[in-house]
């Protein structure tokens, strides 16, 4: 049983924009970003044995309902995904856009509204879309500067973060000083233009 929990949190994570290190100790993320980490229709259908319960329902059906609507909210925002990801390249490529690299996630708490990035040699770019909408916002560039100084490159929780970001990041120097510069590293993967000191 405890096998079968940390075996199935560990896939449940794969879907999540975080994504997980399935092939631990290798380096290797993976994520096919189809669920928010914390999205509450998921958390809801986790939550349906509870309430079975309590309400003094037969726990096993319950909780095999959980496991089925749960099972399906997976599915559909695997379709929903693809769907998405159809239409941005679509989009794409009508603009003669050949990116890089590109990605397409789900925004926070919720399966309807998704993140579309990609990368250029100059920048990255990113815009929304809805499941409601067949039309996609324009994209806006963030530059892209990944110069930091190298005694900044070698410090672990810099190198962690930088790790995480799967280079979808940008790095502001936000002051100056005889003593000390601050930068700003502005990790993108979840399509917020705001950073971390």
């Amino acid at each position: 049983t405890v096998f079968l929990i940390l075996f199935t949190h560990s896939i449940l994570d794969l879907f999540t924009t975080w994504g997980t290190q399935l092939l631990w100790p290798l380096p290797q993320r993976f994520a096919i970003s189809n669920l928010f980490i914390i999205d509450p229709t998921y958390t809801f259908c986790l939550l349906i044995p509870i309430i079975g319960i309590l309400l003094k329902k037969s726990g096993r059906k319950a909780m095999e309902l959980g496991v089925f609507f749960s099972c399906l909210y997976i599915l559909f925002t695997l379709c929903a995904k693809q769907w998405v990801g159809y239409r941005f390249l679509s989009d794409l490529n009508e603009k003669g856009i050949a990116p890089i690299r590109y990605s397409v996630k789900t925004t926070a708490f919720n399966s309807i509204l998704w993140c579309l990035q990609f990368e250029t040699e100059k920048a990255f770019y990113i815009g929304y879309t809805s499941l409601l909408s067949r039309n996609i916002s324009p994209y806006y560039p963030v530059l892209k500067n990944k110069a930091l100084p190298k005694a900044l490159r070698k410090d672990k929780e810099v190198q962690r973060l930088l790790f995480l970001t799967n280079g979808f990041y940008t790095i502001q120097k936000v002051s100056e000083s005889s003593t000390e510069d601050r930068y700003l590293i502005q990790d993108l993967r979840f399509g917020q233009g705001t950073g971390w000191e």
